[in-house]
């Protein structure tokens, strides 16, 4: 951290080096605990890069609380995903010694599964707003959740993980904590500085012009996936200017 606020990894999450880098959690006990972390305040963004590898657990991107509280005083937790309903996301903020406001919806897997997600979760308290930003567009929101962060030294602080079947199964990158709310605009800044890392704004999201040519012996992939029978798959709709040659024949 820029602030010298640095998480401890505990039981063994490892690290990989690919996309700039990332932890992953691959078990139960995989976590990162946080140091001690004024949020108090009225205002707050929490912003993160995920990849889900599975969808049976009830997770815990986040969580800071008090375990001497009602459901452990949530301070900040994010269940995403969450098993109950059939998927959904849960986004709790500001527990003021009894209660804490809350947005949740429904999560389809198709939404956060085996791809990487920047995800952005901001209050205010004097507006009222909870807000989750899906790759800088707006994805959820609720009003009149108007709880501060009043208790701020909670002595649980979680990174994948709340218990022993509230744990997260994958990768994260790029966790940043601010104490006010940020904008749309900001956000899309945040996004924006990091999306070609994780493979969007580039081939990796289909929206790729190539100016030069592309010699490849073995399987490519554009918006779709490659089996061993397959040289090319392209999924979506395409525009070849000039001439292609796929084996021997040539398309114009």
């Amino acid at each position: 951290s820029g602030q010298g606020n640095h998480a401890t990894l505990v039981n063994g999450p490892s690290y990989s080096s690919n996309n700039g880098g990332y932890l992953i959690f691959g078990s139960s006990n995989d976590h990162a605990t946080l140091p001690a972390i004024d949020l108090t305040g009225n205002e707050l963004t929490f912003s993160i890069w995920t990849y889900c590898t599975t969808t049976y657990q009830s997770t815990s991107l986040i969580f800071l609380g008090d375990s001497s509280g009602v459901s452990n005083g949530r301070i900040l937790n994010v269940h995403l995903p969450h098993e109950s309903g059939g998927g959904r996301y849960f986004f709790d903020k500001g527990y003021d010694g009894s209660s804490y406001d809350r947005i949740y919806g429904s999560l389809p897997s198709s939404d956060y599964l085996n791809q990487w997600v920047n995800w952005a979760f901001t209050a205010n308290a004097s507006t009222g707003s909870m807000k989750i930003y899906r790759n800088a567009s707006l994805y959820a929101s609720g009003t009149g959740k108007t709880k501060t962060f009043t208790n701020s030294d909670g002595d649980l602080k979680y990174i994948a993980f709340n218990s022993a079947t509230n744990y997260y199964i994958g990768y994260i990158s790029n966790l940043q904590l601010y104490k006010k709310e940020l904008s749309q605009a900001e956000v899309t800044q945040n996004y924006d500085a990091f999306k070609e890392r994780f493979g969007f704004g580039g081939m990796g999201d289909g929206k790729s012009n190539i100016v030069a040519g592309i010699n490849t012996t073995a399987s490519m992939r554009v918006g779709g996936d490659t089996s061993s029978s397959e040289d090319l798959v392209v999924t979506g709709n395409a525009r070849v200017t000039g001439i292609l040659t796929v084996g021997t024949s040539s398309l114009t």
